[in-house]
């Protein structure tokens, strides 16, 4: 690899392979960056691809392309124009993946606006995500701060809820919505809280307070809370 680049105050590099990459302040980076650690506190741009072993940014960063790497933790503001294809993923802030997002473990806190497929083992989300496409993982797990979109969910086990505070907010008349809403959610072990969905299959179902289902259809087990309503629910065969 390249020796190091470190941009501070205002600067731009025309991109390459470098072993770190620093920006304290505001870079700009002409083309594709490849690197082992790319660490941002500022505001900077990559326009190209960026691939990197691991990814930090404390501010915002713009990545006109895909970002591939190892992890990426962020604490700011994150668009990224193509995909993002991350092993362990962690954003806390505010979130745009033009694409779609593939990961191992993806970790969301704050806002996460998706324009794809998010398909990861372990997805968990602190907060709102939006996403046109599908969230599928192996488990899901799903706390309510914000609205919640996706056109399908697909899992093994499925956990959506409010916490106390979230409720708590709502009651004292900070009527921000905190529910999920989706087409489809089909997995094995499901539970939900204020969640509207056209259909909702599973082998164990339960749902829970504030939610509005067209179609439930379970195979072993099922429990509705009181608040919930349900159109039609019946038990099918084996999924």
């Amino acid at each position: 690899m390249d020796k190091d680049i470190k941009i501070t105050g205002t600067g731009s590099s025309a991109g390459g392979t470098f072993q770190n990459v620093k920006i304290v302040g505001e870079g700009t980076i002409h083309s594709d960056v490849v690197s082992s650690f790319f660490k941002c506190t500022g505001t900077a741009v990559v326009n190209g691809h960026l691939r990197s072993n691991e990814t930090k940014l404390t501010g915002n960063l713009k990545v006109q392309g895909d970002i591939y790497g190892d992890s990426i933790k962020t604490s700011g503001q994150l668009e990224v124009g193509g995909k993002l294809e991350v092993r362990q993923v962690k954003l806390y802030g505010d979130t745009t993946v033009r694409n779609s997002i593939q990961s191992e473990s993806f970790k969301g806190a704050g806002s996460v606006r998706l324009h794809g497929d998010c398909n990861a083992e372990q997805l968990t989300i602190r907060g709102e995500i939006q996403a046109s496409g599908m969230l599928n993982a192996e488990h899901i797990d799903i706390v309510l701060y914000g609205l919640c979109k996706a056109t399908e969910i697909g899992g093994h086990s499925i956990k959506v809820k409010r916490t106390f505070m979230s409720s708590l907010l709502n009651m004292f008349g900070q009527n921000r919505h905190r529910d999920l809403i989706a087409e489809t959610i089909e997995g094995d072990v499901i539970h939900l809280e204020y969640t509207e969905a056209k259909v909702v299959r599973g082998r164990k179902v339960y749902i829970g307070p504030g939610c509005k289902i067209g179609l439930v259809e379970y195979s072993e087990s099922y429990r509705e809370h009181s608040d919930a309503k349900i159109d039609a629910c019946n038990q099918i065969g084996s999924l």
